[in-house]
């Protein structure tokens, strides 16, 4: 191999390494799939508050490799930047890759950014004291097979994005 080969074998492998970023798991035992796809199997679960580091984006999908060495892809909005995170000039953490709109307030950009995690559903809660979350909680626990969603997709003429591997 030429020195130039190397050398550029060598770039490619520091990019690609600096392009990997901490994320941190903000979604209630989040799938983590095979492929960019709701009916890709699943090949792991996340919990909430762990680290994995992030590697490719596809659309709405992130792909992560968790410490343990696992990869996979989970829906962009289960994650977010860990320590470093950006901040828009409000000073509210956002998404990497996503755009500030500087119309909205620094609550609105936090919740963006950080999806409807459990701080935020406590916040939620706090602040609505009223309302009645059983049918959400029910929602959350309620589990559909991989087969039926399969059906349910095809019975609509629905192609996702990436397949159904």
């Amino acid at each position: 191999m030429t020195r130039h080969a190397l050398a550029a074998l060598v770039l490619l492998c520091l990019a690609g390494a600096a392009l990997a970023a901490p994320l941190r798991v903000e979604q209630k035992n989040a799938q983590m799939r095979g492929n960019p796809s709701f009916l890709s199997p699943v090949v792991g679960t996340l919990t909430q508050g762990q680290t994995v580091e992030g590697l490719n984006a596809q659309g709405d999908w992130q792909q992560v490799r968790t410490p343990s060495g696992t990869t996979g892809w989970v829906p962009r909005s289960a994650v977010i930047a860990s320590a470093g995170a950006l901040k828009s000039s409000s000073g509210a953490k956002v998404n990497t890759g996503a755009q500030v709109n500087t119309g909205a307030s620094a609550s609105e950009m936090a919740l963006a950014g950080k999806g409807f995690g459990a701080s935020t559903e406590a916040e939620f809660r706090r602040a609505n004291p009223n309302l009645d979350f059983a049918w959400v909680d029910r929602m959350e626990r309620a589990q559909v097979p991989r087969s039926e969603l399969q059906r349910f997709a095809q019975a609509g003429g629905l192609t996702p994005p990436g397949g159904t591997k």
